[in-house]
């Protein structure tokens, strides 16, 4: 995927999709200074999911809802250019079963 193969929403962010080539997506997105925190994906599928993180974002998720009654999730994928870890102690795991 070269950058202008990359998709933005009208604020800027980019958007990434299980068919997209998540190595070249961090090469066009490195290649165009994308300079936001985060990407937007709204696909919970662990299989993408973990293709994210073997191409190195690290994956949040964040509800998004303009109204109460309706729950929607969308995962913030994050890629940066320098090496981080999270401090165990500081975080907050939340396990699901279903």
């Amino acid at each position: 995927m070269d950058a202008l193969h990359l998709r933005f929403t009208p604020t800027g962010y980019a958007v990434i999709f299980p068919q997209d080539d998540l190595d070249h997506t961090v090469d066009a997105l490195l290649d165009v200074n994308y300079a936001e925190d985060f990407c937007l994906a709204t696909d919970f599928e662990p299989t993408f999911i973990a293709d994210l993180m073997a191409a190195g974002f690290l994956v949040m998720s964040t509800e998004v809802t303009e109204e109460p009654s309706a729950r929607r999730r969308m995962r913030n994928p994050s890629i940066s250019c320098f090496p981080s870890s999270i401090l165990s102690d500081r975080c907050f795991f939340l396990r699901i079963s279903m």
